[in-house]
Formats: structure tokens, sequence, C-alpha cells
């Protein structure tokens, strides 16, 4: 997966990376990683079957517009 960030953003990134000695990449990863495991102890989480009427709901928006 790629993720675009702005010039600041990724500046501050690169900057922590290189105090902490560690490679950019893997400490924006960690850091979603942390952010999700936060999501799930504040109960921020989607079902199963949530997720699936989301999907079906883009899927037939997506196809609305075609």
């Amino acid at each position: 997966m790629n993720v675009s960030l702005d010039a600041a953003v990724q500046g501050k990134l690169l900057r922590l990376a290189a105090e902490c000695g560690r490679d950019a990449e893997v400490l924006a990863r960690e850091a979603e990683v942390e952010k999700g495991l936060a999501q799930i102890d504040r109960g921020e989480v989607l079902t199963h079957g949530r997720v699936g009427s989301r999907l079906e709901n883009l899927l037939a928006e997506k196809q609305s517009r075609t």
C-alpha cells in the first residue's frame, strides 16, 4: 500500500525516523497499527456484516454512475 503524505508530514516522519535510527516506512506502519489498536480499545470497530454493507453500497453507487 502506498500512502501520500504532504511535505511537512513527510519531513517530520523522516526526522523522527533518523532520530530513532529507524526506517521511515516501518515507523509509519507501526504508527498505523497503534492507531488501529487504539480504535479497537475505544470500541470503534466494524463488524463483518457492516463492512459487507459498506462495500455493497459503494459498488452500487459506482455502477449507477456508469
